[in-house]
């Protein structure tokens, strides 16, 4: 399940805030004078409360709106791919800058829209894909990482699922389906005990966690220790009585 599709789940991203101070309308002398001097054309709205110290400022601001020019155009001739370091790049250089933030969730919500469309044609290396593009344009949302997990895990690319996780996880230490996804890729590369022990985290916080406790149930079951394995299982399925998975897991090692 994509994140935030949940409506008990939901959870907005957060809007940084434009600064709300009103447009100069005329610049200070000595800024109008010093810029003449460097030959940069003056922006009414890059000299907000500027001074004569800010012209570097103003040149960086003025050379991420130039960026943003460069990736509207590349959009424009079908590289959405181009456009991704460009706006970087301009977030970089002029992270308040409302026009480059414009333009930069303008793009990050096109890229959301994709990825989802491709994910439900059945295409998820396209929908990854996107979702790798969206990482580098918002690398603080945990919950892009989260689905590109998902993603890459659904087709096999577990390394790069694993890397996602992680990242997700390092945003998001405290969601625990981060947790329980980064343990079961894990277990998928062959690293049980690192699997084990992050099942483990997650019942010192949420000891009635049916997955985490039917996969460290799986763990101690494939280490034969059968006992430790139903004693799991058995809270699994208090946990979560109709689930089919935990009462055959209980047969299996003969518990039931």
């Amino acid at each position: 399940m994509w994140r935030g599709d949940d409506p008990d789940r939901r959870r907005e991203l957060v809007r940084l805030p434009v600064p709300a101070q009103p447009l100069r309308a005329v610049p200070d002398a000595g800024v109008l004078a010093a810029a003449n001097r460097l030959r940069l054309p003056i922006e009414p709205d890059l000299l907000r409360g500027v001074g004569e110290g800010d012209l570097d400022r103003i040149a960086a601001a003025r050379k991420a709106r130039g960026l943003v020019l460069d990736a509207s155009a590349a959009q424009a001739a079908g590289e959405a791919e181009a456009a991704v370091p460009l706006l970087v790049a301009a977030l970089d250089l002029s992270p308040d800058d409302p026009v480059v933030r414009a333009r930069v969730e303008r793009l990050a919500s096109g890229l959301r829209q994709s990825a989802r469309s491709l994910a439900e044609a059945g295409d998820p290396a396209g929908s990854a894909a996107a979702l790798a593009r969206l990482a580098k344009l918002t690398p603080g949302d945990w919950k892009v990482h989260f689905n590109l997990g998902t993603i890459l895990a659904s087709i096999g690319r577990h390394g790069d699922a694993l890397a996602a996780y992680l990242e997700a996880n390092r945003l998001a230490p405290e969601d625990l389906d981060v947790l329980l996804n980064l343990g079961n890729t894990y277990g998928r590369l062959g690293d049980a005990g690192s699997a084990a022990a992050i099942y483990g985290a997650i019942l010192q916080r949420a000891p009635r966690h049916a997955e985490a406790l039917y996969n460290l149930g799986l763990y101690h079951e494939g280490r034969g220790e059968r006992r430790q394995a139903a004693e799991l299982y058995r809270r699994a399925l208090d946990a979560s009585p109709a689930d089919p998975d935990f009462r055959a897991a209980l047969r299996r090692v003969g518990q039931e």
